[in-house]
């Protein structure tokens, strides 16, 4: 049966014949795919800023509450990664082989919504929610510690759900956006997304410490309204069943095959340790706003640094989306995985201030950019379509044994040394590691004749 008329599900006789417009039984007009990107768009923008606030924000909050550096990478890093270690494996296969009147990917977005809401704003006023028990109860319990075990039950909670979202967001490019428009996708997707952290960092992050609980209250009400409306509006196609053996399988026998399948190809395991020893090295940048307060700046001035940084990153990203598309992803990939370590350094050695600060941000800026066009476009050139979920769950199962040690043993190091610039260190040293296991694949990748990106 044909499916209704709507601005993101039809086709006219100009675009009926053109395959640019259609990915699987989805065909688009021009002004259909506007309403795509839209409506995509605005949702990644929301999204983002959603991402930010417990990485960001998180932080700040525990350590007025009296945290340790190795509590807050527990709570902030570690325990997303435990829960990601069970969560999104399982997310994915089952997103990959789901079929319901909304699609395999939509009903993953949607139920969990509402409950990444909540508990988001709950993180936010979890300090007057534990003055407002200790009100109630009769307790020696101090109102900050209460405040921390609140924290460490809604970041459960919050994590729990959002990792549904975050599992299975990125998947939809692919069963969505048609193979002729995905690159220029994913480049004004980089956009947005810039955009947005350039917002968060320069109007939103700066009264960090002052209205904490209100940032958390609006972008999480911004959050549930974005995604809900891009939830309806988006529409996905019809997908073949999932081959019969799949689904007569056992649990046993589904957990064989995944690891079977995931890990069979030296290429996909290259790029799976590329992508865990790059999580190692980020699990110290929670401590780069520490970095900056230690040398004497203030939360505006960090603000306005990564803000200038990431307009910088943002005017880069569509140049090197082009450049991407020229001379494959895989290459410009490693290319910039083999500067970034050199300027980490940088950061180490000559950033005493806020304009050294700012020259290094600068300079870090386009080369992040590189690997963010690269990113996604190597990981579609290498990892198979139908099991893309899977090998991307994969990928995201050796992230989170990265993260759980990285956070806590970066966390030890800054308690143990009480010198924040450690940080860009610890960094150098993983990134310099994750370029190595990048040049691994690429050898590799050349020996086997070099696959086309997609």
């Amino acid at each position: 049966m044909d499916k209704p008329a709507n601005p993101v599900d039809c086709e006219t006789s100009q675009t009926a014949t053109d395959d640019r417009y259609r990915v699987g039984t989805l065909r688009y007009t021009k002004a259909g795919l506007f309403m795509l990107f839209g409506w995509m768009l605005w949702g990644d923008f929301c999204f983002t800023m959603m991402e930010r606030v417990v990485p960001q924000i998180l932080p700040l909050q525990l350590r007025s509450l009296g945290g340790s550096n190795a509590t807050i990478n527990l709570l902030v890093g570690s325990l997303p990664a435990v829960m990601n270690m069970f969560i999104t494996p399982i997310v994915s296969v089952r997103s990959d082989r789901y079929r319901g009147p909304r699609g395999r990917r939509i009903p993953f977005l949607l139920w969990p919504t509402p409950f990444v809401m909540l508990f988001l704003i709950l993180l936010g006023y979890s300090p007057q929610l534990s003055h407002w028990i200790l009100g109630m109860v009769s307790s020696q319990m101090s109102p900050n510690t209460l405040a921390m075990v609140l924290v460490g039950v809604f970041m459960v909670l919050f994590q729990f759900f959002n990792m549904f979202v975050a599992s299975v967001y990125y998947y939809l490019f692919n069963d969505v956006v048609p193979a002729a428009f995905l690159g220029r996708f994913v480049a004004l997707f980089g956009i947005v997304s810039s955009v947005a952290l350039v917002l968060f960092n320069t109007i939103v992050f700066p009264y960090a410490e002052t209205h904490a609980s209100e940032i958390y209250l609006v972008i999480g009400v911004l959050y549930f309204v974005a995604f809900f409306v891009m939830c309806h509006y988006v529409k996905e196609g019809e997908y073949p069943s999932p081959p019969d053996s799949e689904r007569r399988e056992s649990i046993i026998g589904s957990v064989r095959t995944y690891f079977r399948e995931s890990f069979s190809d030296s290429v996909c395991v290259l790029v799976f340790l590329r992508m865990a020893l790059w999580s190692m090295a980020m699990t110290s940048g929670t401590f780069t706003t520490f970095f900056g307060q230690q040398i004497g700046l203030d939360l505006k001035q960090i603000g306005w640094i990564n803000g200038v940084s990431l307009v910088i990153q943002t005017l880069a990203l569509y140049p090197m989306g082009a450049l991407v598309d020229r001379f494959h992803p895989v290459r410009m990939h490693l290319l910039a995985l083999l500067v970034i370590p050199g300027v980490s350094l940088g950061f180490f050695f000559f950033a005493h201030g806020y304009w050294s600060f700012m020259v290094m941000s600068i300079l870090i800026a386009p080369v992040i950019s590189m690997m963010s066009a690269s990113v996604f476009p190597l990981i579609n050139a290498v990892f198979p379509k139908d099991r893309f979920g899977q090998f991307c769950s994969a990928q995201a199962l050796l992230n989170a044994i990265a993260l759980m040690a990285g956070s806590y043993l970066s966390g030890r190091l800054m308690d143990a040394t009480g010198d924040y610039r450690y940080v860009y260190l610890w960094m150098s040293v993983f990134q310099a590691c994750s370029a190595a296991s990048m040049l691994g694949a690429y050898l590799l990748w050349r020996r086997r004749g070099a696959r086309q990106a997609i």
